[in-house]
């Protein structure tokens, strides 16, 4: 089943597999209001699946660790997150009999991450984090290789292009490099896109976009509560508001909620405004 909406409180087999395997998740009022929990990790990273209000036809909800005003991405899809954690348990030598059966509906061998190296093979795969292939980028550059670095953060952006971690490796190649427009193409880039997928401070981006001090959150609590604005940028703004302070109000569940209700977006308005780990497993 690809599952594209979380109105029918349903997870995929696949999200479901991985809840599974998963250690407890405590929801709370601190969980982002756009994600389901999954559980959390055996290095204890809490996963969810996050959900876009208005997705692309066909797009798959993206696993994310982290679930509080900022998100951090993990892998495009639960069956890409599957085969992230069967890798990870594998190399850990957590990898039991039982699990071999979904490795094997997802494609990943056992051994196969042993046998590269952790890290090779989730690069591979483009399971990695960013900060990963950021670290990749930076060794090429350090070697003279730019053709190689540029390389990873085009990679990077492709991999991801709704999120603003993804084009990280490509902002930084460029101030590293002294390419100044293409340091600023890529910052405004970023700041075009919600402020709680940046997993970084965004401050300094900000400046190389063109926002002149003090930057801080104003600008999105303005636009937030500016009620002559469409109702879904509201939201959005709501949330970039949360992660410009850090901190995930009570009330704004109910907030989105309404606010996507006056956007016509009524089944996900009813997701948002449920308990944070009310979806269950099919």
């Amino acid at each position: 089943m690809h599952l594209r909406h979380p109105s029918d409180r349903s997870l995929s087999p696949h999200a479901a597999a991985l809840s599974q395997r998963l250690g407890p998740f405590d929801a709370s009022s601190a969980t982002h209001p756009l994600v389901t929990p999954l559980g959390t990790t055996r290095d204890g990273q809490r996963l969810g699946l996050l959900w876009w209000p208005t997705p692309d036809a066909g797009a798959a909800a993206p696993v994310v660790a982290g679930c509080g005003p900022r998100l951090q991405w993990w892998a495009p899809s639960a069956t890409h997150a599957v085969h992230r954690w069967c890798a990870e348990q594998d190399v850990a030598g957590a990898l039991t009999p039982q699990d071999h059966e979904v490795a094997a509906l997802v494609g990943y061998a056992p051994g196969a991450a042993a046998s590269i190296g952790l890290s090779h093979y989730l690069a591979v795969h483009r399971l990695e984090s960013w900060s990963a292939s950021l670290d990749r980028a930076l060794r090429h550059l350090q070697r003279g290789d730019v053709l190689a670095a540029r390389v990873c953060g085009d990679r990077d952006a492709a991999r991801a292009p709704e999120w603003a971690a993804a084009l990280r490796t490509r902002w930084i190649v460029a101030v590293r490099l002294g390419d100044v427009e293409a340091a600023r193409e890529a910052a405004t880039a970023m700041m075009g896109l919600p402020l709680w997928t940046f997993e970084h401070a965004w401050t300094e981006v900000a400046r190389w976009a063109g926002w002149r001090d003090p930057i801080d959150a104003a600008p999105y609590r303005r636009l937030a509560l500016d009620p002559t604005r469409p109702p879904a940028d509201r939201a959005a703004w709501m949330l970039d508001l949360a992660a410009a302070e850090g901190t995930l109000d009570p009330a704004l569940r109910s907030s989105l909620a309404e606010l996507y209700r006056g956007a016509g977006l009524q089944a996900f308005a009813e997701y948002v405004a449920g308990t944070a780990g009310d979806v269950v497993s099919s």
